[in-house]
Protein backbone atom coordinates (compact mmCIF):
# COMPACT_ATOMS: atom_id res chain seq x y z
CA UNK A 1 0.00 0.00 0.00
CA UNK A 2 2.82 2.38 0.85
CA UNK A 3 4.43 1.98 -2.57
CA UNK A 4 1.11 2.67 -4.29
CA UNK A 5 0.73 5.80 -2.14
CA UNK A 6 4.24 6.92 -3.09
CA UNK A 7 3.42 6.41 -6.78
CA UNK A 8 0.29 8.54 -6.40
CA UNK A 9 2.36 11.23 -4.65
CA UNK A 10 4.94 11.18 -7.45
CA UNK A 11 2.10 11.59 -9.94
CA UNK A 12 0.76 14.56 -7.92
CA UNK A 13 -2.55 12.74 -7.54
CA UNK A 14 -4.01 13.25 -4.09
CA UNK A 15 -7.34 11.87 -5.32
CA UNK A 16 -5.68 8.59 -6.23
CA UNK A 17 -3.74 8.53 -2.95
CA UNK A 18 -7.00 9.00 -1.01
CA UNK A 19 -8.58 6.14 -2.94
CA UNK A 20 -5.58 3.89 -2.22
CA UNK A 21 -5.63 4.88 1.47
CA UNK A 22 -9.35 4.14 1.76
CA UNK A 23 -9.05 0.80 -0.02
CA UNK A 24 -6.07 -0.11 2.14
CA UNK A 25 -7.84 0.68 5.40
CA UNK A 26 -10.79 -1.46 4.26
CA UNK A 27 -8.56 -4.35 3.23
CA UNK A 28 -8.98 -7.60 5.12
CA UNK A 29 -7.30 -10.85 4.14
CA UNK A 30 -8.40 -14.15 5.57
CA UNK A 31 -5.75 -16.78 5.28
CA UNK A 32 -5.41 -20.06 7.16
CA UNK A 33 -8.15 -19.02 9.56
CA UNK A 34 -6.38 -15.75 10.44
CA UNK A 35 -7.50 -12.28 9.45
CA UNK A 36 -4.97 -9.66 8.42
CA UNK A 37 -5.64 -5.98 7.91
CA UNK A 38 -3.48 -3.17 6.65
CA UNK A 39 -2.44 -0.85 9.45
CA UNK A 40 -1.10 2.38 7.95
CA UNK A 41 2.46 3.25 8.93
CA UNK A 42 3.87 6.72 9.44
CA UNK A 43 5.67 6.24 6.10
CA UNK A 44 2.32 5.60 4.42
CA UNK A 45 0.88 8.70 6.05
CA UNK A 46 3.87 10.74 4.82
CA UNK A 47 3.20 9.48 1.28
CA UNK A 48 -0.48 10.49 1.56
CA UNK A 49 0.48 13.97 2.81
CA UNK A 50 3.12 14.26 0.06
CA UNK A 51 0.48 13.57 -2.56
CA UNK A 52 -1.52 16.58 -1.37
CA UNK A 53 1.49 18.89 -1.16
CA UNK A 54 2.75 17.88 -4.60
CA UNK A 55 -0.75 18.21 -6.04
CA UNK A 56 -0.94 21.73 -4.58
CA UNK A 57 2.36 22.69 -6.22
CA UNK A 58 1.39 21.20 -9.57
CA UNK A 59 -2.10 22.73 -9.76
CA UNK A 60 -2.19 26.26 -8.38
CA UNK A 61 -5.94 26.50 -8.97
CA UNK A 62 -6.44 23.71 -6.43
CA UNK A 63 -3.60 24.52 -4.04
CA UNK A 64 -5.81 25.93 -1.26
CA UNK A 65 -8.05 22.86 -1.48
CA UNK A 66 -5.03 20.55 -1.26
CA UNK A 67 -3.58 22.38 1.75
CA UNK A 68 -6.99 22.20 3.42
CA UNK A 69 -6.92 18.44 2.77
CA UNK A 70 -3.61 18.11 4.64
CA UNK A 71 -5.00 20.19 7.50
CA UNK A 72 -8.12 17.98 7.64
CA UNK A 73 -5.93 14.87 7.84
CA UNK A 74 -3.88 16.48 10.63
CA UNK A 75 -7.04 17.46 12.50
CA UNK A 76 -8.48 13.93 12.13
CA UNK A 77 -5.33 12.37 13.54
CA UNK A 78 -4.89 14.84 16.38
CA UNK A 79 -8.52 14.49 17.48
CA UNK A 80 -8.46 10.69 17.27
CA UNK A 81 -11.05 10.53 14.51
CA UNK A 82 -11.69 7.06 13.12
CA UNK A 83 -11.90 8.49 9.60
CA UNK A 84 -8.21 7.99 8.76
CA UNK A 85 -7.70 4.71 10.62
CA UNK A 86 -4.42 6.12 11.95
CA UNK A 87 -4.46 6.18 15.69
CA UNK A 88 -0.94 7.06 16.73
CA UNK A 89 -0.61 10.82 16.82
CA UNK A 90 2.61 10.49 18.81
CA UNK A 91 4.28 8.93 15.74
CA UNK A 92 3.17 11.88 13.61
CA UNK A 93 4.58 14.36 16.11
CA UNK A 94 7.92 12.52 15.98
CA UNK A 95 8.16 12.25 12.20
CA UNK A 96 9.92 15.18 10.57
CA UNK A 97 8.54 14.35 7.10
CA UNK A 98 4.91 14.30 8.23
CA UNK A 99 5.36 17.44 10.29
CA UNK A 100 7.14 19.13 7.39
CA UNK A 101 4.22 18.46 5.02
CA UNK A 102 1.72 19.57 7.66
CA UNK A 103 3.67 22.75 8.40
CA UNK A 104 3.90 23.51 4.67
CA UNK A 105 0.11 23.24 4.42
CA UNK A 106 -0.54 25.61 7.33
CA UNK A 107 2.01 28.22 6.25
CA UNK A 108 1.17 28.08 2.54
CA UNK A 109 -2.59 28.26 3.16
CA UNK A 110 -2.00 31.23 5.46
CA UNK A 111 -0.03 32.95 2.69
CA UNK A 112 -2.81 32.21 0.17
CA UNK A 113 -5.45 33.62 2.49
CA UNK A 114 -6.43 37.16 1.64
CA UNK A 115 -7.42 39.88 4.03
CA UNK A 116 -11.03 39.22 2.98
CA UNK A 117 -10.88 35.76 4.51
CA UNK A 118 -12.13 34.99 7.98
CA UNK A 119 -9.65 36.50 10.46
CA UNK A 120 -10.36 33.67 12.87
CA UNK A 121 -9.25 31.12 10.29
CA UNK A 122 -6.03 33.02 9.59
CA UNK A 123 -5.33 33.27 13.32
CA UNK A 124 -5.94 29.52 13.66
CA UNK A 125 -3.56 28.74 10.77
CA UNK A 126 -0.82 30.90 12.25
CA UNK A 127 -1.31 29.62 15.79
CA UNK A 128 -1.04 25.97 14.74
CA UNK A 129 1.94 26.68 12.47
CA UNK A 130 3.75 28.40 15.35
CA UNK A 131 2.96 25.52 17.73
CA UNK A 132 4.31 22.98 15.21
CA UNK A 133 7.42 25.13 14.69
CA UNK A 134 8.03 25.13 18.47
CA UNK A 135 8.20 21.32 18.71
CA UNK A 136 11.54 20.00 19.97
CA UNK A 137 11.94 17.72 16.96
CA UNK A 138 13.21 20.69 14.92
CA UNK A 139 16.07 21.18 17.38
CA UNK A 140 17.41 17.67 16.87
CA UNK A 141 20.25 17.28 14.43
CA UNK A 142 18.29 15.94 11.49
CA UNK A 143 18.29 16.79 7.83
CA UNK A 144 15.38 19.08 7.09
CA UNK A 145 14.10 19.40 3.53
CA UNK A 146 14.71 22.92 2.11
CA UNK A 147 10.98 23.57 1.59
CA UNK A 148 10.29 22.56 5.17
CA UNK A 149 13.17 24.75 6.38
CA UNK A 150 11.68 27.67 4.50
CA UNK A 151 8.20 27.34 6.05
CA UNK A 152 9.75 26.61 9.44
CA UNK A 153 11.59 29.95 9.25
CA UNK A 154 8.33 31.71 8.29
CA UNK A 155 6.40 30.05 11.13
CA UNK A 156 9.06 31.01 13.66
CA UNK A 157 9.09 34.67 12.60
Amino acid sequence: WREALKAAANACRSDLAEEIWNKGTQFHLRQSGMQQSWKPSVDSLAALLASYIRHARSDTMKSAEMYEGVIAIYRDIMTGSEKRKFDNKKLVLQDIRCLGFILQAFVNLDELSSSDDNDGNITFLRRVAVSIAKLNIWNEKRRIHPRTQSVLTIARS
